[in-house]
């Protein structure tokens, strides 16, 4: 069972239950309701394996037998499990909702703390933001065309600076980190053929200052790869 498994409660719409098993036995119901009460505390289906079904329902085997045909209708087998529809949407609107949940947390930690939007919402922060709801969007670039991919000559050449030492003075190379454009994320993904979105990119790393855990990023590039890592491993 995973920890996030919606296992404190069950949904249960008393008109909908009695219509459709008021043909069931006492014994029936009981039954049905054990089995049920395991699918939603195990997030999804659950054996069609007799004796772990009756395991489920605190009954003996050839007892479970015995109503195994009354209860049957109220599944769909598959690969070895049984499916219920209706606990699947459920299952899937309490997810839903608890997701939803999260993401408005972590938009009052953003706007009231600076607390960085979690990287799980980062899409529908972008998204969020694209529709106008919030203040400081995120704009798309007018043509829908990317930008060529500037050539080694336009990019900016790294600043050199002379160090004193005790024994001389070294020449240190460095680059100021600058924020990439839409059209520059947009070009470089086109680029690599992946499909992460360049808003949901842009987004994440504005609602955290573009740094990367706790340091101030210093190869945009180098996220993008990151991030189409973490894509190929979902």
């Amino acid at each position: 069972m995973s920890k996030d498994s919606p296992s404190i409660w069950l949904p249960l719409y008393i008109g909908d239950y009695l219509g459709d098993t008021m043909h069931l036995s006492t014994l029936e119901h009981g039954a049905y309701l054990l089995l049920l009460m395991a699918y939603w505390k195990n997030s999804g289906p659950i054996p069609s394996d007799d004796k772990r079904l009756a395991a489920m329902v605190r009954m003996s085997l050839s007892d479970f037998q015995a109503i195994r045909s009354a209860l049957e209708p109220f599944f769909q087998e598959e690969n070895g499990v049984w499916r219920n529809k209706r606990a699947d949407k459920e299952i899937k609107k309490w997810f839903d909702l608890k997701d939803d949940r999260g993401f408005g947390s972590a938009i009052v930690n953003f706007e009231k703390n600076g607390v960085p939007i979690p990287e799980r919402y980062a899409e529908r922060y972008a998204n969020r933001a694209l529709s106008g709801t919030q203040t400081g969007t995120l704009k798309p670039p007018p043509s829908p065309l990317p930008s060529p991919l500037p050539s080694s000559s336009t990019l900016p050449k790294p600043s050199l600076t002379i160090v004193p030492s005790g024994t001389g003075s070294k020449r240190v190379a460095s680059q100021q980190f600058q924020k990439p454009s839409f059209d520059d994320v947009q070009s470089y993904c086109i680029s690599r053929g992946n499909r992460i979105k360049p808003q949901a990119f842009l987004a994440f790393y504005e609602s955290n200052g573009w740094r990367v855990g706790k340091n101030p990023m210093r190869n945009w590039k180098a996220a993008i790869v990151t991030w189409e890592n973490k894509e190929q491993g979902r």
